[in-house]
């Protein structure tokens, strides 16, 4: 058996969430520019080369590796985590269970363009959810993300990126005993920066933090949504 706890028994908590919200973007830029750096370090190893190997994807230059053709399809998802709690499951056996309004399950489509050896864009269409589920009921925070990105690229195998994502259809839904967890959000735009390393011309490894924040419609208190990501991107 499980009980559950709406966003309106945690407002006292929100001040003390926001002074918490704050150190994460700093924080969240210095793991992106650490994470990234030590990936270029890693790139910058020699490599021993076989001239006699080649792919469908790509031609070999004086310069690198460069993909063959500039538009790339791409689909991905990965694991996201922060924002403040919305609602939280208390179980008979003394465990609790949350959601969050960063996470916490991402998975999207869309495509990927290179437009010169130093920047490409991307723009994707996703699903964005989290949730917590009991044998008496189940609850769930979601909505669908819209991303526009442009990358700069430094090296043949790092890009660091940036752009808007607009939100819509943010949604609080329970079932059973967490049948009165419901509600919903206005639309709303975020901002994201990201830094990606490509394995190769089909894969991406993508680090990134997105800062934004949910207006419920049910009370004046806004929520903050923000939040860090690890993600992996197939391009064909």
């Amino acid at each position: 058996m499980a009980d559950m706890k709406m966003k309106s028994s945690c407002i006292m908590r929100f001040e003390k969430q926001r002074e918490f919200m704050k150190l994460r973007l700093p924080f969240a830029i210095l793991l992106l520019i650490t994470l990234t750096s030590a990936l270029a370090a890693e790139d910058s190893q020699p490599v021993a080369s076989n001239s006699g190997a080649a792919t469908t994807d790509s031609v070999s230059t004086g310069q690198g590796v460069e993909p063959r053709k500039p538009l790339h399809f791409l689909l991905g998802g990965g694991l996201t985590f922060g924002g403040e709690t919305l609602a939280t499951m208390n179980f008979a056996d003394g465990r609790k269970d949350s959601i969050t309004a960063g996470g916490l399950v991402m998975l999207y489509g869309g495509l990927d363009y290179r437009l010169d050896d130093a920047i490409s864009l991307q723009g994707t269409l996703g699903y964005h959810v989290d949730s917590v589920t009991a044998a008496n009921g189940e609850a769930s925070f979601s909505r669908i993300p819209l991303e526009l990105l442009a990358y700069y690229h430094s090296s043949d195998t790092i890009r660091f990126g940036g752009g808007i994502r607009y939100v819509s259809s943010p949604k609080i839904k329970g079932t059973g005993i967490a049948g009165n967890v419901n509600g919903s959000f206005d639309n709303t735009v975020g901002m994201i920066i990201e830094g990606e390393y490509l394995l190769d011309s089909t894969i991406g490894i993508k680090v990134r933090y997105v800062s934004e924040t949910y207006q419920p419609t049910w009370i004046a208190t806004s929520i903050d949504g923000s939040h860090i990501g690890v993600l992996a991107n197939f391009y064909f």
